[in-house]
């Protein structure tokens, strides 16, 4: 089984539309904060959607603390994966990897066959709906979309004929990987989760594009992932370097866990509830390592990748290759 049959399944997947003020809700629901001027544009300066400021957001703002604070609590990560999913046969010989992807696969099935929202129905939500709405290079492959693939290949390569064979050939592999790796997981897990392989591969696809914390350990980090790419970005942050109100949540976690030690706030991410509950994700408004005002329809940039990737994994994870540094 392959493209073919995934394929036939294109059709079986279908969506609500998003809000973007359910989602920044939602985040500030379960205690995040979400600057009020920020505003989703599609399309966004960059050309797709993307994060902005609706409204102006002085320096000030800007350097006291992040415009978005995401909770730990919000994760979809492995080890919530692995809770979740406890009960169904052969879990445990899965990567972390695989098993955010099956997990992601089924929270999204279990959303479109309920008739009430569920508990990660808003983020679910904000996320491309189908394979065809995917970002990754290999899947127009995937789709049989052969004039976006093309189109892709070209903005990647920018006349570049070397650039462009690399990126074609790893999105071919990657397309390969993909078909295989969702027909196994639908194949071994499909019965106890109520996914199949084209809910698999729509799940792999959101992964590999918008996961944080490298291969290994990958998380979803809703609302975040609404920021789109650029090297003069902020990178994500951990929480504990923004003051007074972190120290606070931070506090007030340290006693939800039963610590009722005399600790400071900030020492307390090291105590025992960091295993559960981990660090919450911050967007700071950084321009080069300094802090930007921002005017309204400003877009809001993060850097995804402060190491070095290639290329080819570059187009078959985003779709896009990032211009060249001046020290690359």
């Amino acid at each position: 089984m392959g493209f073919t049959t995934l394929l036939a399944l294109l059709g079986c997947r279908s969506g609500i539309a998003f809000e973007y003020g359910e989602l920044a809700s939602f985040v500030r629901r379960h205690g995040g904060r979400v600057h009020r001027s920020l505003a989703l544009a599609d399309p966004a300066p960059c050309g797709s959607r993307g994060l902005v400021a609706a409204q102006p957001i002085p320096e000030n703002d800007a350097r006291t603390g992040p415009l978005v604070v995401v909770p730990a609590s919000l994760e979809i990560n492995a080890a919530r994966a692995r809770t979740a999913l406890a009960s169904v046969p052969g879990i445990g010989e899965l990567d972390n990897g695989a098993v955010v992807v099956l997990w992601l696969a089924y929270l999204d099935a279990e959303r479109r066959r309920s008739r009430e929202d569920t508990f990660w129905g808003p983020y679910l939500r904000s996320l491309p709906q189908d394979i065809l709405e995917l970002p990754n290079g290999w899947a127009p492959l995937i789709s049989g979309d052969s004039a976006r693939y093309e189109a892709l290949l070209d903005a990647a390569a920018r006349g570049d004929a070397a650039k462009r064979e690399t990126c074609h050939l790893e999105a071919e592999r990657a397309a390969a990987y993909a078909s295989r790796v969702s027909h196994g997981l639908a194949r071994d897990f499909g019965q106890h989760t109520g996914v199949d392989a084209a809910d698999v591969c729509w799940a792999l696809g959101v992964v590999s594009s918008r996961a944080m914390g490298g291969g290994e350990n990958p998380t979803l980090v809703p609302l975040l992932d609404l920021c789109n790419h650029d090297k003069a970005g902020a990178p994500f942050t951990s929480f504990d370097t923004s003051g007074a109100r972190v120290a606070a949540r931070l506090s007030a976690r340290k006693r939800r866990s039963g610590d009722t030690s005399s600790k400071s706030a900030r020492t307390a991410v090291t105590a025992e509830n960091w295993r559960s509950d981990g660090d919450d994700w911050c967007l700071w408004s950084w321009r080069s390592g300094t802090a930007r005002a921002l005017a309204a329809g400003d877009e809001i940039y993060a850097d995804y990748a402060p190491e070095y990737i290639e290329a080819g994994e570059w187009f078959a994870n985003t779709g896009f290759v990032p211009p060249p540094t001046p020290d690359e």
